[in-house]
């Protein structure tokens, strides 16, 4: 019994390992390009294997779920094509002991994933978050995300559109407001940025844009420009000083972080009235602890109406997210192993197919749950939670009528 059972898991986990390593890399593809620039550039070796590492613990997140749904397909899918099923169930080997290691391995990988979404990726997304600001000082475009806000002393800047043929496209700079200058918004249809040797920081070359300019706050006069062709430098000398710290985001927060910074913003709804001072010196008296890197994403401004129950509804979806990516190994295997029981010998493509559809019906779900996260009234931390309950009904369900059999 126990050759059978060590057999079945050393098949699956070899497989599991293997799938993983080749997704890891499908993954990795798209970013060789960008190491070979900083190569080029004469980037130290040892940051960009550091930048690399980083990468691949952020990749398990979805290379995980994957690769135990495929590698349980491809292990029951040729024991049942060999007719090895068959054979240990005629020799008195019940189904539910073929399985026992198979789900034990699914628990393993399910506890594990917590940790990762919970713990581990959220903290190497900041690593990395600081990794990209000395790596910027060679090569300053990695520092831009493509299709998010990302959060520069005195400037937001969010590129929308992608890039094609070395130029941004759809790009947004807003310069925050300073005593000595009113906030400002740049659009620009396309740009590319321009770099000198030793400047800490880089110009924007803009096209084709459109400047709005809040020269009067109090009255909301706005002004609008439009421009051809517009060199706007980017003054980074505060963002590379040494002692300046990186403001946590919400993906860079651990749960227990994230749980804090949702009652902080749930406590400042119902306080709105009192000034941000007091109300971080009254939450820090009831909840103690480290409550300074959270509080970097709060402002004194004050929230539109709702604008606290969609911060709340957004950061509990979040929370849900990392906890269903977390249960999939588990609801994958449940439903993988009928699955693949139920193939035949000429069906194996068809399994695999089948498998495809699995992880994109969920992976819908998740990012239809994304869409609508700031929507309390569809209940976006519940719809997360859908393509588990169905996946784990229907797995059950048929591996309860093949143990009968």
């Amino acid at each position: 019994m126990k050759i059978l059972q060590r057999y079945i898991t050393g098949s699956l986990v070899t497989t599991f390992i293997i799938t993983v390593l080749v997704l890891i890399g499908i993954l990795c593809l798209g970013n060789l390009l960008k190491v070979a620039d900083l190569i080029l550039n004469g980037m130290a070796p040892w940051l960009i294997l550091k930048f690399f590492g980083l990468l691949i613990v952020k990749l398990l997140q979805y290379a995980i779920p994957v690769a135990i749904l495929t590698s349980t397909l491809l292990v029951f899918g040729r024991l049942s094509a060999d007719n090895e099923i068959t054979a240990m169930r005629s020799c008195g080997v019940g189904l539910s002991t073929i399985i026992t290691p198979v789900i034990g391995c699914a628990v393993i990988l399910t506890v594990f994933c917590l940790y990762l979404h919970n713990t581990a990726i959220p903290t190497y997304n900041y690593a990395i978050r600081n990794l990209r600001k000395q790596i910027g000082l060679s090569d300053p475009e990695i520092l831009l995300e493509l299709g998010e806000a990302i959060d520069l002393p005195g400037y937001e800047i969010s590129i929308q559109g992608g890039k094609k043929d070395g130029f941004y496209r759809k790009v947004i700079v807003k310069q925050l407001a300073t005593e000595d200058s009113p906030p400002m918004d740049i659009f620009a249809q396309k740009a590319e940025i321009i770099t000198e040797p030793g400047q800490k920081g880089f110009t924007f070359k803009l096209y084709d844009g459109t400047i709005s300019e809040n020269i009067d706050r109090e009255n909301k006069n706005i002004t609008y420009t439009t421009f051809g062709e517009l060199f706007y430098p980017i003054d980074l000398e505060e963002y590379y000083d040494e002692n300046t710290h990186l403001a946590k985001r919400v993906k860079d927060m651990t749960r227990s972080e994230l749980i804090t910074y949702r009652e902080l913003i749930r406590m400042r709804g119902l306080v709105e009235n009192l000034g941000l001072e007091r109300f971080i010196a009254l939450f820090s008296i009831l909840v103690p602890g480290r409550l300074d890197e959270p509080l970097h994403h709060l402002d004194d401004t004050p929230m539109k109406p709702g604008e606290a129950a969609e911060k709340i509804s957004s950061i509990t979806t979040k929370l849900h997210k990392r906890l269903s990516l977390s249960v999939a190994c588990l609801t994958f295997v449940l439903l993988a192993i009928p699955l693949a029981i139920k193939a035949h010998r000429g069906e194996k493509s068809i399994g695999m197919a089948l498998s495809l559809a699995i992880i994109f019906v969920f992976y819908i779900f998740v990012a239809y749950a994304r869409a609508v996260e700031d929507s309390p009234g569809h209940y976006p931390y519940l719809i997360i939670w859908f393509p588990n309950i169905v996946y784990g009904i229907i797995g059950i369900t048929w591996i309860t009528k093949f143990t009968k059999i």
